[in-house]
């Protein structure tokens, strides 16, 4: 490539003008016209690169802004960065002072643990009697309920018999009434 020319229509242009100033020009010496000569097809040797730089050229320069708009956003994220770190540091320190409340809280949570184990404790034991109560009160209670049961069952038999009784001397009674009426009729002999 060309230090002087480097786009595609500047190289051409070079070319055109070296050509007409070969054609024009009478050279004093055979070596500036070779000089001249050297020249041209130096640049027509740097026609393909020349085309090759224009093609890039835009996409170079578009990415050399890109790369611009980049460093500029990194430049703001760092500063945003070290603002967070500001914060992170702050906030650190106060974690370390809620630590350390966090240690005394820790403790008095400790005490009211126990406290709350102990209460726990006599409350079990105040269940536990309830439940003993709560079981005898129920034993005692089936207990009457099967002995008002037997009594009853009891009275009923009782009344039972007497009414089997009471009817037994109803029969009894009406037989000796039907034998008494049998004698009492005339003989029919």
């Amino acid at each position: 490539m060309h230090a002087e020319y480097q786009h595609f229509d500047q190289v051409k242009d070079a070319i055109k003008r070296l050509e007409q100033k070969h054609k024009t020009t009478t050279f004093k010496s055979g070596t500036e016209e070779n000089k001249v000569i050297k020249e041209i097809e130096t640049l027509k040797a740097s026609l393909p690169k020349a085309k090759r730089f224009s093609e890039i050229k835009p996409l170079v320069t578009d990415l050399i802004s890109k790369k611009s708009e980049i460093w500029a956003e990194l430049k703001e994220v760092k500063r945003e960065v070290e603002a967070k770190e500001l914060e992170i540091e702050g906030i650190r320190k106060q974690m370390e002072v809620v630590k350390d409340d966090k240690s005394d809280i820790k403790d008095q949570a400790d005490k009211i643990t126990k406290q709350i184990e102990a209460h726990d404790e006599e409350i079990t034991k105040h269940f536990n009697m309830k439940r003993e109560t709560s079981d005898e009160y129920y034993k005692n209670k089936y207990d009457f309920e099967v002995q008002r049961e037997e009594v009853n069952h009891i009275q009923w038999l009782a009344m039972q018999k007497e009414k089997v009784q009471q009817r037994d001397k109803d029969r009894e009674v009406m037989i000796e009434m039907k034998q008494l009426q049998i004698k009492n009729l005339p003989h029919p002999f």
